[in-house]
């Protein structure tokens, strides 16, 4: 009977044990709280009538940080290339009260006609479930002309930074029929780097090996901020070789989407 009693109590022991084990791993693996948000005093603005010739404006959006944890904000991507954010608290605590102020040029915006809007978004790590997201509204007022605009902006180079397929990505992504547009005014550097060497399209600069493009920056622009598009046949390669550049401080970096067959379809 002893012996019984003993071997109970050896059993309880062993399941307090287990239950107390098992605790402490979901304990650890409990995922960071979801009770974290951004309290903006706006998440809307309305710049009007922007006049041409009065170049960028700014709004600041003030916020509260209410999350239980500690984020930073990694990256604020925009919809388009007219516009630009920038935090001036990237880590955040309980409490922590901060300004998103978000650039417009009106300059670079390739469709200046009618009223349009532009989105901000902030990305964190940790990530929270509701990615904070604000909007800014405008039209602009053409003051100094369309042949102005044209003239001073280049127009070429104002659709490669005004379309963003995937504003996820460190990289801008854009379509063929974007490429193609832009080539009517090419002031920026184009890379093929599809493996093996296929045709080219017409305004290529450099052909490069997408493995290999971390190995050849003597064959781009030494200015690490001017804009290099690259394509392959499809997209793949193209997105590796956009990533290695940008890994390596490039930051005008361009994938297209779909490559040359894409663009051979227009």
């Amino acid at each position: 009977m002893k012996i019984s009693v003993g071997i109970i109590i050896l059993i309880a022991l062993v399941a307090s044990v287990a239950i107390l084990l098992n605790g402490k791993k979901d304990e650890a693996s409990t995922p960071l709280s979801v009770n974290q948000s951004f309290e903006f005093e706006q998440d809307e603005f309305d710049f009007g009538t922007v006049k041409q010739s009065g170049g960028i404006i700014t709004h600041d959006f003030e916020f509260t940080y209410t999350g239980a944890d500690t984020v930073t904000v990694t990256g604020i991507p925009t919809s388009c290339g007219c516009t630009s954010a920038t935090i001036n608290t990237p880590t955040l605590t309980t409490g922590s009260k901060g300004i998103v102020t978000v650039a417009f040029d009106p300059n670079l915006h390739a469709e200046p006609l009618g009223r349009f809007y532009k989105t901000v978004t902030l990305l964190t790590d940790p990530q929270i479930p509701n990615t904070p997201e604000l909007k800014i509204w405008a039209s602009i007022d053409l003051d100094l002309g369309e042949d102005a605009y044209k003239e001073g902006s280049h127009v070429g180079e104002v659709l490669l930074n005004t379309e963003n397929l995937a504003p996820e990505k460190s990289y801008r992504t854009i379509s063929a029929a974007t490429l193609k547009e832009a080539l009517e005014d090419k002031h920026f550097f184009m890379v093929d780097v599809h493996v093996p060497e296929q045709q080219h399209i017409d305004g290529t600069d450099a052909v490069i090996a997408y493995d290999k493009i971390a190995d050849n920056l003597s064959e781009l622009p030494e200015d690490k901020d001017e804009t290099i598009a690259l394509y392959c046949r499809s997209g793949s390669m193209s997105q590796q070789a956009a990533q290695a550049l940008t890994d390596l401080g490039y930051t005008n970096v361009i994938h297209v989407e779909g490559g040359i067959q894409a663009f051979n379809q227009l």
